[in-house]
């Protein structure tokens, strides 16, 4: 049985390419693009996604919590900040991990992230706190099974 690869996808420059790869080497039947939408992103970031989507030929899966940032702040009674990220934790780590243990089984999965090489502090600790799923960057080329 296949695995499903499935890309954390921001609409970033890094996520796109890690999107590229991920299906030159796996295949489209065999990747879903998830964005975690925080209903605060440009117009152009949108316009990016919907582009990559048509470029790579791949399914796009959008989930959202409903809120966004200055809501998130205002039901945790505390602003994020550079140290402290409770909008990240909650409208993009959480969200993800929920979709992904509603909809797949996490044996049968590969996680993939689009991280540059200036982020692998980044990438360690989404190793750290992703203790079910195989992680990969596809941007700098490693991987480890959890």
């Amino acid at each position: 049985m296949n695995k499903t690869h499935i890309v954390s996808f921001s609409g970033g420059i890094a996520s796109f390419f890690a999107a590229k790869r991920v299906v030159e080497k796996y295949g489209k039947e065999n990747t879903i693009l998830l964005f975690a939408d925080t209903k605060m992103e440009d117009d152009d970031l949108y316009r990016f996604i919907k582009d990559c989507v048509k470029y790579l030929n791949v399914k796009l899966e959008t989930i959202a919590d409903g809120r966004d940032v200055w809501e998130v702040f205002k039901d945790v009674r505390f602003l994020g900040n550079s140290r402290i990220d409770p909008c990240s934790q909650i409208l993009k780590r959480k969200l993800i991990k929920k979709w992904i243990e509603k909809n797949f089984d996490v044996n049968n999965i590969v996680m993939h992230v689009g991280l540059d090489w200036t982020e692998e502090h980044r990438f360690r600790w989404v190793l750290c706190k992703s203790r079910k799923s195989t992680i990969q960057n596809f941007i700098r080329t490693y991987a480890r099974k959890i």
